[in-house]
C-alpha cells in the first residue's frame, strides 16, 4: 500500500504487530490491543507504524474475529484508516 510501502502480496498473512511502531505512545494500544486479541473480541484504536521507507504514520485500527460457519473463530482481519 501507499501507506506501508508493501505490496498486498507482502502483505497478505503478515502478523499485524509487524506494521505497529513500537514507542512510547503506541504502549497503552498495543496493551489494549494485546488483550482484545486474547480474549477474541474485536478492537478499535490509534496506533503509530513505520513505512519500509522509515516514514512515521499512524492508523485508526479495528480488528475484528472472523469465524467460520460452525461459529468457532478462525482468524483477525484488520482495517486501517491513514489519520497522519
Amino acid at each position: 500500500s501507499e501507506l506501508t510501502g508493501l505490496t498486498l502480496e507482502e502483505m497478505k498473512g503478515v502478523a499485524l504487530y509487524h506494521f505497529i511502531q513500537k514507542g512510547k505512545e503506541s504502549q497503552e494500544a498495543l496493551f489494549n490491543l494485546r488483550k482484545a486479541l486474547e480474549h477474541k473480541e474485536s478492537y478499535r484504536g490509534e496506533i503509530s507504524g513505520s513505512a519500509r521507507d522509515g516514514r512515521r504514520y499512524w492508523i485508526d485500527l479495528n480488528v475484528f474475529p472472523v469465524a467460520d460457519r460452525s461459529g468457532e473463530m478462525r482468524f483477525f482481519a484488520f482495517i486501517g484508516r491513514d489519520i497522519t
